[in-house]
């Protein structure tokens, strides 16, 4: 089965046989003008493709990991890190200011818990095959008291990222995280080569 984007086969996707129940989609993509300055839409054809529910586990292998130096995290309906393939993306829970024993690292001080974090993040890495180089995207998750104190942040992510590896990155200002002594919570994205 392909897909095709927009008007162009040229631009096909080759669609896995084990996906089926297509459907198409009209949305528009980018709005342009011409010359009468009348908006004009280009649209594209899109096709979705559904997985069929009894999908053999060995076609989407996925591995779900809670390393025992990262605090058990199950209990409360998440895991650490699961990995998928082929290849192998491996996406992480935000990670805080927690040790293993889920005690707080640095009460009230943005740079103690940012470090833990990016330790957390490591540690989460390491388990899963991967390593810091790996990271291609971050969500930064910053209390909003803390945001005139990220400095602290930024000199973490210098400290753990090499400048010419530094990943992708979203700093986002939030009222609270999930406890009130977590400041910043940060999730990665890994792509193991």
């Amino acid at each position: 089965m392909v897909a095709h984007g927009g008007h162009n086969p040229n631009s096909a996707i080759t669609i896995p046989d084990f996906c089926r129940s297509q459907f198409s989609v009209q949305a528009p993509i980018a709005m342009v003008y011409n010359p009468a300055k009348v908006p004009i839409y280009r649209e594209t054809m899109l096709e979705v493709t559904m997985l069929e529910e009894n999908v053999p586990e060995e076609d989407m292998p996925r591995e779900y990991l809670n390393p025992p130096d990262l605090f058990p995290s199950l209990q409360f309906g998440f895991s650490q890190i699961v990995t998928t393939s082929p290849g192998k993306t491996v996406y992480l829970s935000g990670q805080v200011g927690w040790d293993a024993q889920q005690q707080i690292v640095g009460p009230g001080d943005l740079r103690a818990q940012t470090w833990q974090a990016l330790r957390n993040v490591e540690t989460a890495l390491t388990a899963a095959g991967s390593r810091m180089s790996d990271v291609v995207t971050m969500r930064i998750y910053i209390v909003q008291q803390q945001l005139a104190h990220s400095a602290a942040i930024s000199d973490g992510l210098k400290a753990f990222f090499p400048q010419h590896q530094a990943p992708a990155s979203t700093w986002i200002g939030v009222a609270a995280l999930a406890n009130e002594d977590f400041l910043v919570e940060i999730e990665a994205v890994a792509v193991v080569q």
